[in-house]
């Protein structure tokens, strides 16, 4: 898939899903040095994922109903060197927790940097809609969790 196809599948998929502001999209020149993963399930729906340069896996989202889609997309970012990633604190940390990632950070959520299309009624079941940003790493053991103060400081706990 084209760095081009893959920028417009992510925008598609995640602004049609009810809770796609989680997920952050990239332009086709953004994704210029990262690996590209595409899975498409029996129905011809996508599961996208990539890994970034620094080894971040990014922009994982699925169209699919299929939740081995997602397990196989996530296995295929392991051995392609993810080993580090960052989420809002829904339904997410849990789902990664479940596959082998470790929460090594937590930044409080600061509204001036929310995603446009951030709902602070749809997250309010999350921290009144502002939900941390939890730093995991993929494969660590578990040890104490530290309160960052700057994106960088979750990014530098990670790399």
């Amino acid at each position: 898939m084209t760095r081009q196809n893959y920028s417009y599948h992510l925008d598609r998929i995640a602004s049609a899903h009810k809770f796609g502001a989680c997920v952050a999209r990239f332009s086709a020149e953004e994704l210029k040095d990262h690996q590209l993963f595409s899975l498409l399930d029996h129905q011809c729906r996508f599961t996208l994922a990539a890994v970034s340069p620094t080894g971040e896996r990014v922009a994982v989202v699925s169209e699919s109903q299929d939740r081995h889609q997602l397990d196989r997309i996530l296995e295929m970012t392991i051995a392609a060197g993810a080993t580090w990633g960052n989420c809002f604190d829904t339904i997410l940390p849990a789902l990664y927790r479940a596959r082998g990632s470790v929460e090594v950070a937590r930044l409080t959520f600061d509204d001036e940097f929310a995603p446009d299309d951030w709902s602070f009624d749809l997250y309010r079941p999350w921290n009144d809609g502002r939900p941390d940003i939890v730093f995991m790493q993929i494969g660590g053991t578990a040890g104490p969790v530290v309160r960052v103060n700057t994106y960088a400081e979750g990014v530098a706990l990670c790399v």
